[in-house]
């Protein structure tokens, strides 16, 4: 069974005691630390749980749209003079991308973890039921 919110926040608030405690090589910082993430991870989805649907699937939408958005943002390599190439006109269009990509990729796999997270939740709290907005 999952630890409520409030069982989860005291767990960790345990775990970081005991992390202060060791040193950065201690073999028993790795259990902990796998331990803090996965009641994280279990508190998040207590919380989420605990919210309204509408609100879950409004969070999930504004995700789900920030990500289209990270996606317009790659250059689309443009014709040139009279449809002919000069040289690799796309080459720098791939370069642009490549550093659009490494600089959204934290915010991209944060948004992706999340939208996986509300949607785990929002598919067992009704998504199929009318918005009550």
């Amino acid at each position: 069974m999952s630890p409520t919110v409030d069982e989860a926040l005291a767990e960790l608030r345990s775990i970081a005691a005991r992390l202060d405690s060791l040193t950065d090589d201690d073999p028993r910082r790795a259990d902990l630390e796998a331990r803090r993430e996965e009641l994280r991870v279990a508190a998040q989805r207590a919380a989420d749980e605990a919210r309204n649907p509408v609100g879950l699937r409004r969070e999930l939408e504004t995700l789900e749209r920030r990500l289209v958005e990270l996606d317009r943002e790659q250059i689309k390599p443009a014709w040139v003079e009279g449809r002919r190439w000069i040289n690799d006109a796309s080459a720098y269009a791939r370069h642009l991308n490549k550093r659009i990509a490494r600089s959204s990729e934290q915010d991209r796999a944060a948004i992706e973890a999340r939208i996986a997270q509300l949607r785990a939740v929002v598919g067992r709290d009704g998504a199929d039921q009318p918005d009550e907005s």
